[in-house]
């Protein structure tokens, strides 16, 4: 998994592969600042860089849950259209709830809006 932060706090991911995710991720952390996260690629089974880094970001995850929920304002996917984002968005619903932040599958045309109303809440 890859993370760029250059457009913060737009947080991008994506399942390139990347060594030092986790020390982003930590880092991300440490600035105490508010960030959504953001990617174009649709999770599936066989997608990512492999079973063991999938463990490694689920133990992560697990492990930062509370300060993620402090500093995550919500993840977000953008789909082609609307009714791709109504699908995702069904599978994302029970996940925001283990995770503690909003996550959400939308469309370009509403990144804008999406993105001010996460971190304005």
């Amino acid at each position: 998994m890859r993370i760029n932060t250059e457009q913060f706090p737009l947080v991008w991911i994506s399942s390139e592969p990347s060594d030092n995710w986790e020390d982003e991720l930590n880092q991300l952390l440490q600035q105490d600042q508010r960030f959504v996260l953001i990617t174009r690629e649709i999770p599936t089974q066989d997608s990512g860089d492999g079973n063991s880094n999938k463990s490694r970001l689920s133990d992560w995850l697990k492990k930062n849950k509370e300060a993620m929920q402090q500093v995550c304002a919500g993840s977000v996917i953008i789909v082609n259209n609307q009714l791709i984002a109504m699908a995702i968005g069904f599978a994302l619903a029970p996940l925001s709830k283990t995770f503690g932040y909003p996550m959400q599958a939308i469309t370009e045309d509403n990144l804008d809006a999406t993105i001010e109303t996460l971190l304005n809440s």
